[in-house]
């Protein structure tokens, strides 16, 4: 049993705490917590290198007040970092002759000569420190801790596998089923799933849908207890999705009834006529009764189109471009403004906009051309500081951007006024390379994903896999956000455009009846196991279906993985454990495993 220093000085290092162990026998201890109050586990975006989510040691500091210059530079052996201080700590410096970081006890002041002992994150330090002087307690301390860094925690808790819950699909429908505490298979596994808890990445923020008008309007053709019944599928929790982050749209989208904007009145640019009038009908009684059911759901926001006098074509539709002039970008930002106002009057805060919705294309529905140039300039001197005027914590994320061809992203983050006035950068219909190469270039920008692939109106099974799939993409590009599409659709599966869709739910309104389909299982799970705070951790398979494994801040450790349809029996590794479990074949399965600690 390892007690904690009264007291201690805990470290932080890449979303791990150090804590120092007053246990007698084992000095060379620390303890690894993932649920320590006040510290958000994210690395500090101005001590990212090389585009790497990389945050320097804090080990290096003189006491009293930081003194000591701080960098990081590859090693040229294996792509590893080193850390080099301006100069070398002098005697009776806190934390002398080493770093707080190390996976072993402090070393003595003595002779001293150039080493590179590694640290817990697996970077290697080129301080300055003693070494002649080492006790031989203390270095095998040091030994134990650099066996640490390769090895699993040995504090922690063992694990048992509390529930399997998995879907069950037909060609257009589906259901949830649970196995409480299955049994281990007694057969051999064909395939094998390997979680490494002690490498995180992202911390997710939250899963959820796009909320329409269309949607809106078919819910308002079912009683109030089947509606209800429908909203907690998607917003209930335990027993519903739980989805924590939603998306909204500012005037029309593509699945509005009709094509509008809050503002018609030509040459208004004072936004003097601007109301919210027309989404009081359906679209924000949709909106008020999931915040009933889920106080703390979070939103983003997105136009898909200034009004049309605003733009060179005159119409909302059909592309066109935000005129380029200052009378029309300082409307829009106003617009814009009183969007977010509106909405927190009805209950609904923005939590985050973006500023238009894929901007390199043109479209026969609501859409808008704005070039990189026009987008940068619009934020930095318009929209930015209109918020800023008003007082708004609404947080302005660049995109949402479709980056298969284009690099829209690319040209506009070159501008280094709107890197800075952005928050993140949002993605949809991308390449996970687009997105990954956004990290490198901008790494203390966060990225989320804003909307899924739509398909065809069929939902379903193969479709809800590939659905999987791009989850399984954009959350090993870093998202922390993923958004489905249309949450609910009519029995038309259509827009006002013609264009047929996907949804994870369908309600005929004639019959009044209510179809779960496909990917309603998909994304259920998703954010079942998903929950916020929860962190992306390390997992292979040797299968053909890439898994998702996440630390939740319960401790729990939970595994998504689409099984093969011909193969049923699975290893799952993690630490020092191994479980052999019957899984259903060619479904997707939501693994939860908690401490044997837990009842």
């Amino acid at each position: 049993m390892h007690t904690l220093v009264p007291g201690a000085e805990c470290r932080r290092c890449d979303g791990f705490i150090f804590r120092h162990c007053q246990n007698p026998d084992d000095r060379a201890f620390r303890r690894t917590c993932r649920l320590h109050p006040g510290t958000s586990g994210r690395p500090r975006a101005d001590r990212k290198r090389c585009g790497i989510d990389f945050k320097p040691c804090p080990g290096m500091r003189r006491a009293g007040r930081p003194r000591y210059r701080r960098t990081a530079r590859r090693s040229g052996t294996g792509g590893r970092f080193v850390h080099r201080s301006a100069r070398s700590p002098p005697a009776g410096a806190a934390g002398v002759g080493g770093c707080s970081r190390l996976l072993g006890s402090a070393i003595p002041a003595g002779p001293i000569r150039r080493r590179r002992p590694r640290h817990a994150h697996g970077a290697v330090c080129s301080l300055k420190r003693p070494v002649a002087a080492l006790s031989a307690g203390r270095a095998i301390g040091l030994m134990l801790g650099f066996i640490g860094v390769f090895s699993f925690d040995a504090s922690a808790q063992p694990h048992r596998i509390a529930d399997v819950e998995y879907a069950v699909l037909s060609q257009t429908a589906s259901t949830l089923r649970r196995m409480e505490a299955p049994a281990s298979a007694s057969t051999e596994a064909e395939n094998s799933i390997t979680i490494n808890t002690q490498r995180t990445f992202q911390t997710i923020e939250g899963v959820g849908g796009a909320f329409s008008e269309i949607g809106g309007e078919a819910l308002s053709h079912l009683d109030a207890g089947t509606q209800t019944n429908v909203l907690s599928h998607l917003f209930g929790s335990p027993t519903g999705a739980g989805f924590t982050f939603c998306r909204l749209p500012i005037g029309a989208s593509d699945f509005a009834l009709s094509a509008y904007s809050l503002n018609d009145t030509p040459d208004d640019y004072a936004m003097s006529q601007f109301t919210v009038e027309r989404d009081e009908k359906y679209l924000l009684p949709y909106v008020q009764a999931a915040l009933q059911m889920a106080p703390s759901l979070q939103f983003h926001a997105c136009p898909w189109s200034p009004p049309g006098w605003l733009k060179t074509n005159g119409k909302m539709i059909g592309g066109g471009q935000l005129r380029n002039q200052p009378e029309a970008h300082r409307a829009y930002a106003v617009y814009l403004r009183k969007f977010i106002q509106a909405y927190e009057a009805k209950g609904i805060r923005v939590n985050r906009i973006f500023i238009q919705n894929e901007p390199n294309r043109e479209m026969k529905y609501p859409s808008c051309l704005m070039p990189p140039k026009q987008m940068t300039r619009f934020v930095a001197d318009y929209l930015k500081p209109e918020f800023e005027l008003y007082g708004l914590s609404t947080k302005i994320w660049a995109g949402a951007y479709q980056e298969k061809t284009s690099q829209y992203a690319h040209q506009g983050l070159a501008d280094k006024a709107f890197a800075k006035a952005v928050a993140g950068v949002g993605f949809q219909y991308s390449d996970s390379r687009m997105v990954q190469d956004i990290r490198l270039m901008c790494p203390w920008l966060p990225v989320m994903h804003t909307e899924s692939e739509c398909f065809d109106g069929s939902n379903n099974s193969l479709q809800a896999q590939a659905l999987f799939a791009e989850v399984v993409k954009y959350m090993e590009a870093g998202c922390t956000v993923f958004t489905y599409w249309n949450m609910i659709l009519n029995e038309q599966q259509c827009s006002s455009w013609g264009w047929a869709q996907n949804s994870l739910i369908t309600i005929d309104r004639k019959n009044k009846t209510v179809s779960y389909r496909p990917d309603w299982a998909v994304m259920s799970l998703v954010s079942k196991m998903a929950r916020p705070g929860a962190r992306r951790c390390e997992a292979f398979s040797t299968g053909r279906f890439a898994p998702l494994a996440f630390q939740n801040i319960d401790d729990s450790v939970v595994l998504l993985l689409w099984t093969e349809s011909g193969s049923t029996v699975y290893r799952v590794r993690m630490a020092d454990e191994e479980f052999n479990l019957n899984l259903p074949a060619n479904s997707l399965c939501a693994i939860r495993m908690v401490s044997t600690d837990e009842k």
